[in-house]
């Protein structure tokens, strides 16, 4: 895991959403294919996308029903490696001031608590969220 205080800002810095790097993870040709047309990107996730990861895999583990889903849930081993070769952006006093102001705005209330801190984050640090999801967002770039 490599956690930063704020991301390089030489190229743009794209952050993929938590469904955005399952699809990759997977192996989804889509989400394979639009990162390829990117130049040149560095590419990261929030920490809340890393709990999201990881808590799915925990909680497959802890259901599993039989000794094929046990074996199954080792797929928490490639998550991790995965996590390791991945830029992680931390909440930092930036992104915590947009989360409050987000949380507090008329027609945002529908919207998960989970995608308003990767959204905060992003807008805080001026990265690019995938997929670009956060158009809603856009009046909050200050």
């Amino acid at each position: 895991m490599l956690p930063v205080n704020a991301p390089k800002q030489k190229n743009k810095m794209y952050l993929l959403d938590t469904d955005t790097i399952t699809h990759l993870h997977s192996g989804n040709l889509k989400v394979k294919e639009r990162l390829i047309k990117l130049d040149d990107p560095e590419v990261g996730i929030t920490i809340i996308t890393q709990v999201e990861l990881l808590r799915g895999r925990f909680e497959f583990l802890l259901k599993a029903a039989n000794s094929s889903e046990i074996l199954r849930a080792q797929e928490l081993l490639r998550t991790q490696t995965l996590l390791t070769n991945l830029l992680i952006v931390p909440f930092n006093e930036a992104s915590v001031s947009q989360f409050d102001r987000l949380k507090t705005t008329k027609g945002l209330s529908k919207i998960g608590h989970a995608d308003l801190l990767t959204a905060s984050t992003a807008l805080a640090n001026r990265l690019l969220l995938l997929p670009e999801i956060c158009g809603i967002f856009a009046p909050f770039l200050v």
